[in-house]
């Protein structure tokens, strides 16, 4: 429902929001709301959005020596489970995907859940409504209006950049790897503990992009930089402005892609480098809420008029999006009548629309982030082929590596917003 707009809200938009001009199909929308419901192929109903599928195979066939990777490096022939996942959809599918769709598929010694959302419609988000508080803006070392100006100069609008950039991935070399990463609880309480001796205020979060963007600076693409980006990549993360819009939107899908100014740091050690970009990140997440940095982004949202947007940059962009506010791990899925059973581990990924995956086209330099309340903080992506080779290293010393999913595997992609 809406509600009454506030002083540090967008006023004015109080429908849906405005990259979305339309709603999905009115099954679709009640069967996103609907909590309690029993899939049954003889009601008649309009199941499409399910697909399952059995293999007499066991997990182990896919991820070899299953005990041993959840605490170390992924083994070389390991197939992994995605491309389980694939249902050998029709061309009407591949040219009109379905906004939601839920695919099961039952191994001999488990189960694989993939739920995928197309993000145009519905992000994450849209799985959970939580409770939560407006964040004070108070640190203004960049400041917004700056921060505004950056974001428009990186941001080209129309379908010829698209397409360029569509082109040069298709075309260029493919030097990426995929990799799944968890940061240990105890490495993220170490850091927390020096940012208070510090006397550094910083999230969670902002220590695992902090970590994220530290890493990233050892990519080959750092040695394509001038001199104004200080020695640090390009860096961006997806940030929700769900808080500042005034209205509640139905598809829960309000965010904007946030460019981090190059920090002017000087790196020192590891731990001092990552608390000077855990306070950068800070100060560009705060001063990118604030009306002053959002109305331009809106404005220029609107005025693509459903043209797609895109970060120009000479070398690729790593982007962020965090689901770590996400209770995933607290899903209970009911097996029967009094059975219930929990996730042992998910993983999000996006992908290309149907057509382009299906040509091989991966979402590159995109890393997603999910927490794990007893063991971490995961991160997965498609990464440079050095950069993953480095974290792979020194995970060997200060992390864990976990191969893809297993027993249970929540997967949501879907498409960029236009």
């Amino acid at each position: 429902m809406a509600h009454s707009p506030k002083k540090d809200q967008l006023l004015g938009e109080s429908t849906p929001w405005f990259v979305l001009g339309f709603l999905p199909d009115s099954r679709v929308n009640a069967m996103l709301h609907q909590r309690d419901r029993v899939i049954d192929n003889h009601q008649g109903e309009d199941l499409s959005f399910w697909q399952s599928k059995e293999i007499d195979q066991c997990l182990g066939d896919f991820i070899p020596d299953l005990d041993q990777q959840r605490t170390g490096f992924p083994h070389p022939r390991s197939q992994g489970i995605q491309h389980l996942f694939n249902f050998h959809p029709s061309l009407k599918d591949l040219l009109t995907p379905p906004v939601f769709s839920l695919k099961a598929i039952r191994l001999q010694d488990a189960c694989l859940l993939g739920f995928l959302v197309q993000h145009t419609l519905c992000d994450a988000y849209g799985r959970f409504i939580l409770p939560g508080q407006r964040e004070i803006c108070k640190d203004e070392t960049y400041a917004p209006a700056r921060l505004a100006k950056l974001q428009l100069n990186v941001t080209q609008v129309g379908w010829r950049s698209f397409l360029s950039a569509g082109i040069r991935q298709f075309w260029g070399p493919s030097r990426s790897v995929e990799r799944t990463l968890l940061i240990p609880n105890e490495k993220l309480n170490i850091l927390q503990e020096e940012c208070i001796k510090a006397g550094v205020k910083v999230t969670t979060q902002d220590l695992m992009m902090a970590c994220i963007y530290q890493a990233s600076t050892a990519g080959p693409s750092c040695k394509q930089l001038g001199k104004e980006s200080h020695g640090f990549p390009p860096f961006s993360f997806v940030m929700t402005i769900r808080r500042q819009i005034a209205g509640d939107s139905e598809l829960h899908n309000p965010f904007v892609v946030v460019a981090v100014p190059a920090p002017k740091i000087t790196p020192s050690s590891e731990i001092s480098t990552i608390i000077s970009l855990a306070t950068h990140i800070r100060s560009t997440v705060v001063n990118a809420r604030s009306l002053e940095c959002l109305n331009p982004l809106v404005n220029q949202y609107r005025d693509a008029r459903g043209k797609p947007l895109i970060l120009s940059s000479p070398v690729p962009v790593t982007w962020v999006s965090s689901w770590t506010h996400l209770p995933w791990y607290d899903l209970e899925l009911q097996t029967g009548k009094q059975a219930t059973a929990r996730p042992e581990y998910m993983q999000g990924f996006l992908r290309s629309s149907g057509v382009l995956n299906n040509l091989g086209q991966r979402v590159e330099n995109l890393l997603f982030t999910w927490k794990d309340p007893r063991k971490g903080i995961w991160i997965y992506g498609n990464v440079e082929e050095e950069l993953g080779r480095l974290q792979r290293r020194r995970a060997g010393h200060d992390m864990q590596v976990v191969f893809l999913s297993f027993v249970f595997c929540f997967i949501v992609s879907g498409m960029l917003p236009e």
